[in-house]
């Protein structure tokens, strides 16, 4: 199993739009691989982290070709670029279980 962490600095007071349009986007895609969205407790308090899980590096390719293919994203980007910085930390991770 494969976790995918992203990390997103938000804009200031913008923490909590990034976390609705998120979450409306994968509710409305209806993508089982998306699994949390985390919000700090401690450290910088406008990051974001979703955090995605794939059982292989195919089936992750597999879901942002799609993904990105989709037509409502250019729409998602737009709004999602009005409320984050440029960029994102991605971390990879092997689930020990």
């Amino acid at each position: 199993m494969i976790i995918e962490r992203r990390t997103n600095r938000c804009m200031h007071g913008r923490e909590q739009a990034a976390v609705e349009l998120t979450q409306e986007a994968f509710k409305v895609l209806g993508y089982p691989n998306m699994k949390r969205i985390c919000r700090p407790i401690s450290g910088p308090s406008n990051d974001m982290c979703t955090e995605f899980e794939f059982k292989d590096w195919e089936e992750r390719e597999a879901f942002w070709a799609a993904f990105f293919a989709l037509p409502q994203i250019p729409e998602w980007v737009d709004d999602w670029s009005t409320m984050v910085e440029s960029g994102a930390n991605i971390e990879f991770w092997w689930l020990v279980e």
